[in-house]
């Protein structure tokens, strides 16, 4: 009703980049303990690298890129009036 698409693109991205840093601090050590222990009993031992929480950023990121922000170009296009007249 009025608001520049900016705005409305901070306020519908901002709450979702919150949810996805709080599950990035929370998963990733979690994940790191828990893929360390399970890979020193394996015959051929490795190790988790930093490339490997880099790179599940960086999906984590396209896939917030595609869903959300598809889901807020849905909402830049509605016209307020149709959806209110349809309530």
């Amino acid at each position: 009703m009025g608001a520049p698409n900016l705005s409305i693109v901070y306020l519908l991205s901002g709450e979702f980049m919150v949810v996805i840093a709080i599950a990035f601090a929370v998963g990733m050590p979690i994940a790191y303990v828990l893929n360390s222990f399970w890979l020193e009993n394996l015959a051929y031992h490795t190790s988790v690298g930093a490339g490997t929480f880099i790179t599940t950023v960086i999906i984590m990121l396209i896939m917030f890129a595609v869903i959300v922000l598809s889901q807020i170009g849905r909402a830049l296009r509605a016209k307020p009036g149709e959806t209110l007249k349809a309530e």
